[in-house]
């Protein structure tokens, strides 16, 4: 009887250890659960920042583009303009030459003006 005693002590020794070992298992666990969950926090804080980075930047070179764009198109409209009076500057010149060289040759077929 003896050796059964002995036997049930050392069998609730062994149940008191893995009951101890549960209890670390289950707490290690937990933790890890728990930087799991902070891992996949930090991930989607880290996901919503580049997000929001990412969107500002569009934004910024959205904005600047709109400004070179504008910058374009004015340099564009006024060289336009220039052209324009350029070319009715060398319009009337060509015009007064023409009628210059009409008059000039009227002139020297009759020999006189009027």
């Amino acid at each position: 009887m003896q050796v059964a005693e002995e036997f049930r002590g050392d069998i609730q020794s062994d149940i008191d250890t893995v009951s101890q070992l549960i209890g670390e298992s289950e707490a290690e666990e937990r933790a890890v659960d728990e930087q799991h969950a902070q891992f996949v926090e930090g991930v989607r804080t880290a996901e919503r920042t580049i997000q929001e980075r990412s969107d500002a930047l569009k934004q910024l070179i959205d904005r600047q583009a709109d400004r070179l764009k504008t910058e374009v198109n004015t340099a564009k409209q006024q060289r336009e303009e220039e052209v324009a009076r350029r070319k009715e500057a060398v319009e009337l010149n060509r015009l007064v030459l023409h009628d210059f060289q009409k008059y000039s040759q009227q002139v020297k077929d009759k020999g006189k003006l009027g």
